[in-house]
Formats: structure tokens, sequence, C-alpha cells
């Protein structure tokens, strides 16, 4: 059976069973550590743990997206049929360009 370990802020707590921890408070965001562990982890990402952490409220655990003009151009461009393939338009234009580009070279 695992026992775990939690940190919060500068206080290490356990060892606590699972069972123990559903009533422990403990977020997304709290670190766990437990025999086995690589070392500390945020309890959203022990598999175990999961079920019963709420969603984090760090902004920084979540995956940023920054959009680029090549990301915009494909959401606004037509889908085009050629030999029975789908292409964006914006794929087309690409292609076209790493031609030229290329032809440049030569």
């Amino acid at each position: 059976m695992k026992h775990y370990f939690l940190s919060k802020g500068k206080l290490n707590e356990g060892p606590f069973k699972y069972e123990e921890l559903l009533t422990k408070g403990i977020t997304a965001d709290t670190w766990v550590w437990y025999a086995g562990s690589k070392g500390w982890e945020r309890a959203s990402n022990v598999e175990e743990l999961k079920s019963i952490v709420p969603p984090s409220t760090d902004v920084s655990v979540y995956e940023k997206k920054r959009f680029t003009a090549t990301d915009i151009a494909l959401e606004d461009t037509e889908e085009y049929s050629i030999g029975g393939l789908m292409i964006k338009g914006f794929t087309i234009i690409a292609v076209l360009v790493i031609i030229f580009r290329l032809l440049e070279v030569l």
C-alpha cells in the first residue's frame, strides 16, 4: 500500500494513505511524494490521484497556445480536392513557395 507525503509551502506532511488524502484538501497543484516516485510531483500528475483532485488553477500548468499567421490562415482557407486528396488552399500556396525557393537555390 502506498503512503503519500504532501508539501504545503515549507511544511511537509505525511505519510498518508490514499483514503486519508480525501480529507486533506489537496488540489491539483499540491506537491506529492511517495516511495517509488521520481521526486515531488503535482497531484494532478499522479495517475491514481487525478480522480480526487479538482482542476488546476495555476495557469502555468496549461499549455499556452500562441497563434501564428499560419494558424489563422489555415482556419480561414477553403479545402480543395486534387486527385481525391483534400488540401487546404494555404497548403497549395506553401508548397508553391517551397518549390520556388528551391528553384532559386539551384
